[in-house]
């Protein structure tokens, strides 16, 4: 990680060895060697355009916080309760908006529902180790999921077209 500002989270996860900190600006070359560029600059526009195209140069996947039009990945908000795993993006737009779905999602899947996924997933092995013919694995695993079913429906603010155009 490279950053002038750092936390004391920062530097124990460097002293643990989990990540690499640098403390100083960015360099062209710190692109080197890099999967992923994870970039959380808000307020120097030039430097998260520096970042950009290094990025981009060394065609590395580049997440820029709040700013789609400088990330070529996004990242998902993610909803985990037992086996489930959802994940939840809009592509940058918003990440506050992602954040507010995974908490409502969380809350829609209750404990039944986990509980529910556990049963599947057992009887799923009980029936491989039973069952030797896949099709009829198939056909007896998704009759016990047909009837499940998703009931709900987004609940915009009325206003919320004004509360954004007086944003722009």
């Amino acid at each position: 990680m490279v950053a002038i500002d750092t936390s004391d989270a920062l530097h124990e996860q460097a002293a643990a060895g989990r990540i690499e900190l640098r403390e100083r600006p960015f360099r062209r070359g710190d692109t080197r060697g890099v999967v992923l560029i994870l970039n959380t600059i808000r307020d120097d526009k030039a430097l998260v355009e520096r970042v950009w195209r290094a990025a981009r140069r060394s065609r590395i996947p580049i997440n820029t916080y709040d700013t789609p039009h400088r990330s070529t990945v996004a990242m998902a908000a993610q909803v985990t309760r037992g086996h489930l795993r959802l994940s939840v993006s809009t592509s940058n737009a918003s990440p506050a908006l992602a954040g507010r779905l995974r908490a409502e999602l969380t809350r829609l899947i209750d404990d039944d529902f986990v509980e529910y996924i556990e049963a599947l997933g057992e009887a799923r092995a009980a029936l491989r180790r039973r069952e030797p013919d896949a099709a009829v694995r198939r056909r007896l695993l998704m009759e016990l999921v047909k009837d499940v079913t998703i009931e709900g429906r987004v609940q915009l603010p009325a206003d919320w077209r004004e509360r954004l155009a007086a944003l722009r």
